[in-house]
């Protein structure tokens, strides 16, 4: 009896607090202390809190005593209870600016609610660490039904309303302010500029996986680009390709990945590529064309091999002065000894290089 005692208590704290306000007392968004009824209102105003409610919430509490907090000593418990009872009377008034203010969160309304009560409320109680952590339940338990309580009433939907207008007119106007503010700030209109041609530069390319256009490369500039869907083969083929082509603005860089029987003759028409990387490639001849490359400073193997199962040979490249050449260990290579030492790397499985 005492367990139930207590439990009526925290419920009566409870509709003490929401008894204290216009909760429920007057139809409409609660935005004038005497609202007339509209035509037609015909239902019955509920108490804020009234016997049944204050029933229905002692039953919720009381499955906390019988569950996990059976055997928690009874002067503990009652002392966890007049904890919760001290918070909801520091509080005073529990309304819906109180609840959409913690945005009908029943954690957020349990941390308001401790934030309006005196410090050290656990302390003062006398509570243990199982008292403290039954203290806090019992005051989440009652949170809980208040925002349940609170949503479940006739004029909720109209305070809603209210509430999510007044949000979105003052998310509307910090929006305008904030834009109001970076329109004036000096250099702003320049910093856009510059950001829109980043973006531009960095993602306005276009890379088609799983298309082959003869020698042609994956990717291109999106405001040049053009490849018909209808394309299967033949003739409409080679026309997309050579359309692509003639499009394609010369490229500094230039990455082939698992390519079959590459050509490296394709790639010299790229005559301003400086980087050139390929990628899991296999090579049908030498790489003597890439000799006729005349801005050409880096070339990456990676994974490549040639179609011969032989070494792929460097020394045609020799006569590239600024050329750099990196290779991964899984990369079969002769004449890197015909190179300066510090032009050639070849690179380790664990991400070092050996010069």
């Amino acid at each position: 009896m005492a367990g139930e005692a207590v439990l009526a208590r925290v419920a009566g704290a409870v509709a003490g607090a929401l008894a204290k306000s216009a909760l429920a007392r007057n139809p409409g968004a609660g935005l004038a202390a005497k609202a007339g009824s509209p035509v037609g209102w015909g239902r019955r105003r509920p108490d804020a809190l009234g016997e049944e409610e204050t029933s229905r919430l002692v039953r919720r509490l009381s499955t906390l005593r019988k569950g996990p907090w059976e055997r928690l000593p009874e002067n503990e418990w009652r002392a966890a209870g007049d904890a919760v009872c001290e918070v909801f009377a520091a509080t005073g008034t529990i309304d819906q600016r109180l609840l959409f203010a913690a945005d009908l969160d029943p954690e957020r309304l349990r941390t308001e609610l401790l934030a309006r009560c005196p410090e050290g409320v656990v302390e003062r109680a006398g509570l243990g660490e199982a008292g403290a952590a039954a203290f806090a339940e019992l005051l989440g338990a009652a949170c809980l039904h208040i925002v349940e309580h609170a949503t479940s009433l006739p004029t909720f939907a109209a305070r809603a309303d209210v509430e999510l207008v007044r949000r979105s007119g003052e998310s509307q106007r910090r929006l305008t302010e904030l834009l109001s503010r970076m329109n004036s700030t000096p250099g702003a209109t320049e910093f856009d500029e510059r950001y829109r041609d980043y973006i531009a530069r960095t993602y306005g390319r276009v890379e088609l996986f799983g298309l082959t256009l003869g020698c042609a490369e994956r990717e291109w500039a999106l405001s040049t680009a053009y490849i018909s869907l209808k394309v299967t083969g033949g003739e409409e083929a080679r026309w997309a390709a050579e359309l692509v082509r003639a499009s394609a603005p010369p490229l500094s860089k230039l990455q082939l990945d698992s390519r079959s029987g590459l050509d490296p003759a394709e790639l010299v028409r790229h005559q301003k590529v400086r980087t050139l990387s390929l990628v899991r490639c296999t090579l049908s001849r030498g790489l003597a064309p890439l000799a006729e490359l005349p801005d050409l400073t880096s070339l990456r193997l990676t994974h490549c091999k040639a179609s011969d199962r032989e070494p792929i040979g460097l020394a045609p490249l020799v006569p590239l002065p600024r050329l750099t050449v990196t290779v991964s260990m899984h990369t079969p290579v002769r004449g890197t000894e015909l190179f300066p030492p510090e032009r050639v790397r070849i690179r380790t499985g664990s991400g070092t290089y050996l010069i």
